[in-house]
């Protein structure tokens, strides 16, 4: 896991540095294009070094028995990252037959920030799952329920802020990235901050379902929720617009991690509002701090930083200790 987040990190930089290279000369849709075929070419060559010795013993070390365990164990997952990829390329699709560019344009500009802060808790999420899966293996109920217990906390503890503070500065922000023409798509970006509330969760749900080898149930409930989210987009869309297509995938999003969640406390009862007070009470006092500030005219990316510290500064005031708690977990571990 630790050779495949170096290979990702190579892959997102190529992304900015191809990205920044190439639009500078030529700010063209192809020229963007070519951007991710160099990226993703660059991931594709760092992946070959990484396991270029492994190469060498495919045919010697294959074992035809191992086929069918082996796709029975990963299609479910295949099959939801191919719903999941249609799911959130939906909307944009929908809009172009039924609005014009104009409104796939306002959208797609809030969305693009939308997706990008989706990768933050990746990090955390990805590193804690070898520590989950093995707990889970060894029957350690007790450690399990206190991990993920502690480590939704934290994951809210980053979701919550992040929603509040983006919809209090979207027009802003929005401002700030794109320029005052596309002011209009401030309404859609706030709406679409509130699937950061789902989503964070989300990603570790799906690894909880993962270390308990439940994921074959998974693309039941993701089917039901992207038929429901196509349903949505078609009912939405037509009168409201880029505001129609991000409800309805704050919705989607409600209903394909609220059905996860459901799923997994059928097997383990997981308790996480007690650890939300602290959480909420510097999230309120944050976003009030974000307000005034914007009301004073104060750099969205100032703001943006100051409302940061101010946040983590009054959870260090309340005592709130779920980071150093799940560090001390994982080296328990």
């Amino acid at each position: 896991m630790e050779i495949q987040a170096i290979i990702t990190t190579i892959t997102n930089v190529s992304i900015a540095i191809f990205g920044f290279a190439i639009l500078h000369f030529a700010g063209t849709a192809k020229a963007l294009t070519i951007t991710y075929a160099l990226s993703a070419g660059t991931g594709a060559l760092a992946s070959i070094i990484a396991v270029k010795r492994e190469f060498g013993h495919v045919i010697k070390n294959f074992n035809k028995s191992l086929v069918r365990p082996v796709i029975s164990a990963t299609w479910p997952m295949a099959f939801t990252a191919l719903i999941g990829a249609f799911m959130l390329n939906t909307d944009v699709i929908m809009l172009g037959w039924f609005k014009d560019a104009t409104e796939v344009g306002l959208y797609s500009a809030g969305q693009k920030v939308v997706l990008l802060l989706y990768a933050l808790p990746t990090i955390f999420v990805t590193s804690v799952f070898p520590v989950l899966s093995r707990l889970v293996g060894q029957n350690e109920e007790e450690r399990v329920r206190e991990l993920v217990e502690k480590s939704m906390a934290l994951i809210n503890a980053m979701a919550i802020p992040l929603s509040v503070g983006g919809i209090i500065l979207g027009q802003s922000l929005i401002e700030f990235l794109y320029g005052a023409e596309f002011t209009a798509a401030a309404t859609t970006f706030r709406i679409l901050m509130l699937t950061i509330l789902f989503t964070y969760a989300g990603g570790f749900i799906g690894n909880l379902i993962l270390a308990y080898n439940m994921q074959r149930k998974v693309p039941l409930y993701w089917g039901a929720s992207s038929a429901g989210n196509f349903i949505l987009n078609a009912v939405l869309i037509p009168p409201f617009g880029a505001m129609g297509a991000a409800i309805a995938t704050v919705i989607a999003q409600v209903m394909v991690n609220g059905l996860g969640w459901l799923m997994i406390r059928r097997v383990k009862k997981f308790y996480i509002l007690k650890y939300l007070k602290n959480i909420a009470v510097a999230a309120i006092l944050m976003g009030a701090a974000s307000f005034f500030m914007d009301f004073a005219g104060v750099q969205v990316l100032i703001n943006i930083f100051l409302s940061a510290c101010l946040y983590w500064l009054i959870l260090y005031f309340l005592k709130e200790n779920l980071v150093s708690e799940i560090l001390e977990l994982v080296k328990r571990v």
